[in-house]
C-alpha cells in the first residue's frame, strides 16, 4: 500500500505543474482532456469496495455522476 501512495504523491506533484493550458488539451483518450482523465482517475478514492460497486451497477460514469445514454449515442 505504501508504493500506491508514493505514487499518487509523485502524481498530484506533477499535476500541480501543469499549466491551464495542459488541463485543457486533449489526452490519448479520444474525446477526453487531460482534466477528464485526471477526475477519472481519482474518482474512486475514498470509496469503499461496496460503494465501487454500487456505482457501477448504477450506470453512473466515473467522473460525470451522470447516466451514460442507452444505445451509446451522444
Amino acid at each position: 500500500m505504501g508504493m500506491a501512495v508514493a505514487e499518487r504523491a509523485d502524481l498530484a506533484e506533477h499535476l500541480a505543474t501543469l499549466t491551464p493550458e495542459q488541463w485543457g488539451a486533449p489526452s490519448l483518450c479520444a474525446g477526453s482532456r487531460v482534466r477528464d482523465v485526471v477526475a477519472h482517475m481519482t474518482s474512486y478514492d475514498g470509496m469503499t469496495w461496496a460503494g465501487v460497486l454500487k456505482r457501477g451497477a448504477s450506470g453512473v460514469q466515473a467522473g460525470s455522476h451522470q447516466r451514460p445514454r442507452r444505445g451509446g449515442g451522444a
